[in-house]
């Protein structure tokens, strides 16, 4: 059974979100597209030998459509947020993405920060390192890439799914961690009320029988709650009395 995965890809427009969605699913570089509004893709892949169907939501960059980020925020598993490296702007703006997804998420969010249109080399006003302190600052990693050529565009997918995916396991793992430990909460509490019933019984016992002494006493010096409970008791009494081999082995059948 494979694992699902919903990535939202982030970024102001014109950064090459829908350039690097298409590269990745038609291994294409289109030219001519209107802006996107929100396109939703789906692809199955292989990630490290086992089956992950990819939901890829391309979203809006423009302003007009600040409204619904945070709707896409929320429906998100794993998250691309890109920036072109000709762009100040839109590193300004990839910032802003990632304090919102961590207002929003929180700080250990399957993140992947993208410097764009790598083979633009020339027209770079964003360096490496820039992208690499952003990409720290926000408990991410970068990745550069170019739709344009393919470079990296594959990789960014498959580390945002392989994230994706160890973040599910942890969270499955700590939600069983947590249940054991309920449960076992739970057992130890119905043990402690078991003998607590058992310890009130035998606090009331007459402790006629000599057999029944040698249980309570043993009892007594194992089980502080229980000395509180049977102190009463005089257990000095067993120190004196004769106490035959039959009343030695009912003891240990009462116990």
């Amino acid at each position: 059974m494979e694992d699902n995965c919903r990535i939202v890809i982030l970024g102001a427009g014109s950064v090459g979100k829908s350039c690097l969605t298409l590269r990745y699913l038609q291994n294409k570089f289109i030219t001519d597209y209107d802006p996107t509004i929100e396109e939703n893709y789906r692809k199955m892949v292989i990630v490290d030998g086992k089956p992950m169907l990819l939901e890829i939501l391309d979203t809006a960059g423009q302003d007009e459509y600040r409204s619904i980020r945070d709707k896409y925020f929320r429906s998100g598993d794993g998250f691309l947020i890109v920036y072109s490296i000709t762009s100040p702007q839109s590193f300004t703006e990839a910032s802003s993405f990632h304090e919102s997804l961590i207002r929003i998420k929180g700080e250990k969010t399957p993140t992947i920060t993208i410097g764009n249109k790598s083979d633009l080399e020339t027209q770079r006003q964003i360096s490496q390192k820039e992208g690499q302190e952003l990409a720290k600052k926000s408990n991410s990693v970068l990745i550069e890439t170019s739709a344009k050529t393919g470079q990296n565009v594959s990789q960014c997918f498959e580390d945002i799914a392989r994230k994706v995916r160890d973040w599910k396991q942890a969270l499955k793992a700590k939600s069983n961690e947590n249940q054991s430990k309920t449960s076992n909460t739970l057992k130890k509490k119905k043990r402690r009320l078991i003998t607590r019933k058992k310890i009130l019984f035998f606090s009331r016992a007459e402790c006629n029988d000599a057999s029944e002494k040698i249980f309570l006493k043993k009892k007594f010096e194992e089980n502080n709650n229980f000395r509180i409970r049977v102190e009463f008791i005089n257990f000095n009494e067993l120190e004196t009395q004769k106490v035959g081999k039959n009343d030695e082995r009912k003891a240990k059948n009462f116990e």
